[in-house]
């Protein structure tokens, strides 16, 4: 599948989140949930790759570990979508990182929050929020030489409709931010 086709699957899937969210946001008790829900409409979009020796795999994975190319980025991303073919889970040749696979090429990398209601205070939870940004950026530096990643972030709030702050967050990383608070 063209890496173009594979970027709308996750936009596709990120809308349809969105519209859960607002619609039925109870469905979503823990962060994971929101992370669980992603990862089965992604799923349901992309289906599985084959890996070289014609095992299956899944583009979509979660808690991706990213080193970097001088291993000390030491970062994690909630959701990423890979190019199978690219996959390496076996140390023909090379060896592989401490993580027991590798890859060099990534579509889309997909960081979530929730906030639940008894949740931290804005400015805490603002500070996470901008923490998840700064890894994304920091992927997008390290990959911008070669390719261009859909890169987003996803924020819940079940606590408090703060959308004008979570404006002054966003910069070159897209985000998209819902709250069950009118306001």
């Amino acid at each position: 599948m063209p890496e173009e086709e594979y970027k709308q699957l996750v936009t596709d899937a990120v809308t349809e989140l969105r519209s859960l969210f607002k619609s039925s946001p109870h469905l979503f008790l823990t962060e994971e949930d929101v992370r669980c829900f992603l990862f089965q409409l992604l799923i349901k979009r992309t289906g599985f790759g084959k890996y070289e020796n014609g095992s299956l795999t899944s583009p979509v994975h979660s808690e991706v570990r990213w080193y970097g190319k001088e291993q000390n980025m030491h970062k994690r991303s909630d959701i990423v979508v890979l190019d199978v073919t690219d996959l390496r889970v076996t140390s023909e040749g090379f060896p592989l990182p401490s993580k027991g696979f590798g890859f060099n090429n990534f579509y889309a990398a997909i960081e979530i929050k929730l906030r639940r209601q008894g949740g931290e205070c804005d400015n805490v939870w603002l500070r996470k929020l901008q923490k998840d940004l700064d890894t994304l950026r920091s992927l997008k530096t390290a990959v911008s030489n070669r390719y261009v990643p859909l890169l987003m972030l996803i924020a819940f709030d079940r606590k408090k409709n703060i959308a004008p702050k979570i404006a002054l967050l966003q910069q070159e990383i897209p985000t998209f931010y819902e709250s069950i608070i009118e306001g």
